[in-house]
C-alpha cells in the first residue's frame, strides 16, 4: 500500500529557494531599468497616427492597395439583383430635404 506522504513532492531546499529568489529579483531589476530607461512621451507629444498621417500620399504602391482591397471587399458582396430590404417607416429615419422641412420656423 502507498502512503500519501509518498504522492507529495518533496519541498524545494533553503539553497533552491535562495537560487530561484536571486533570479527572479535580478529579472525584476532587468526589467525596471528597461522601462525606466524608455523615453516617457510628454502631454506635448503628437499621438503616434498624427505623425503617420499622409505617410503614403501619391504613392502608388498604396493606392494598388487601396484598389486591391476595395475590389476584394465588393467581391465578397453578393451578386443577386434583390433590392435592398427596406424598413418599416417606424424605424427609418428622415434624410435631409424631409428634416429641414420638418422643422417650425421660427
Amino acid at each position: 500500500m502507498v502512503s500519501a506522504t509518498a504522492t507529495l513532492q518533496k519541498s524545494p531546499s533553503n539553497a533552491e529557494l535562495d537560487r530561484r529568489l536571486r533570479r527572479l529579483e535580478r529579472s525584476v531589476a532587468e526589467l525596471t531599468r528597461s522601462t525606466a530607461a524608455r523615453p516617457r512621451r510628454s502631454k506635448k507629444d503628437p499621438k503616434w497616427y498624427v505623425n503617420g498621417a499622409g505617410r503614403f500620399a501619391d504613392n502608388p504602391a498604396f493606392e494598388e492597395i487601396v484598389r486591391l482591397g476595395r475590389a476584394y471587399r465588393e467581391s465578397l458582396r453578393p451578386k443577386t439583383g434583390r433590392a435592398k430590404r427596406k424598413l418599416p417607416s417606424s424605424k427609418r429615419r428622415a434624410g435631409p430635404a424631409a428634416r429641414k422641412g420638418s422643422r417650425a420656423h421660427t
